[in-house]
């Protein structure tokens, strides 16, 4: 170990299973939390909720684009 490094200390199986679900919890993880890592990861239910969630962010883009789009019109022209 180099000088001025810090040993982090190991986790028994249990404590690291504890510290995991209270993560999970307090984060309101309600899916696999590899479902989001990569869409071949989790079961069906996960991959269909991770398309939802990447088709409502396309949509939110989109929206927002073409808001940027469209021409500003200055107060008092019609």
């Amino acid at each position: 170990m180099k000088a001025g490094s810090r040993e982090i200390p190991s986790m028994s199986p249990t404590e690291y299973e504890t510290a995991i679900s209270d993560f999970l919890r307090s984060k309101g993880v309600t899916r696999c939390p590899t479902a989001y890592v990569a869409p071949t990861h989790g079961g069906e239910t996960d991959r269909a909720a991770l398309r939802d969630h990447a088709n409502a962010l396309k949509a939110a883009r989109l929206q927002k684009l073409s808001a940027l789009r469209r021409p500003v019109t200055p107060p008092g022209i019609a």
